[in-house]
């Protein structure tokens, strides 16, 4: 599979649904019991079973449109944190880590985005910075 094959099916992957989030649990050693999850994207290619961010992230950031995938991800981690909430007992301080680009930390409507779509105070939001591979 090409880069260019690539980049063109990640310009079309979020409209055929094909991004899936995996969750792997944080655990608090001194509890030990599970306080958080780290969201975990994969792209189940139509050509390929499953794509690991290591094999597309970077030409997303190239390609322009690893803004409106991270925005997909904050959506639906969101959404899935306020279910989670609502099962969890009381009171549990129960995250999900997200990991930012550098791309999607200079988009200016971010923290709008973020506000939005949590609709928790801020002090309930952290989000996690890493460098992105280049693509191969």
């Amino acid at each position: 599979m090409s880069l260019v094959s690539l980049e063109a099916d990640l310009h079309i992957a979020l409209e055929r649904n094909e991004f899936r989030l995996l969750f792997q649990p944080i655990v608090d050693l001194h509890g030990p019991r599970v306080v958080g999850a780290e969201a975990l994207l994969r792209w189940r290619h139509p050509w390929k079973v499953c794509l690991a961010p290591k094999e597309f992230l970077g030409i997303a950031e190239e390609a322009g449109v690893i803004v409106p995938v991270t925005r997909w991800i904050i959506q639906r981690v969101c959404r899935l944190a306020a279910e989670w909430r609502r099962r969890l007992p009381q009171p549990v301080n129960f995250y999900i880590s997200v990991n930012l680009s550098g791309a999607v930390l200079r988009d200016p409507e971010l923290r709008d985005y973020v506000a939005r779509s949590s609709r928790r105070p801020a002090h309930h939001r952290a989000f996690e910075v890493r460098s992105l591979p280049k693509a191969a």
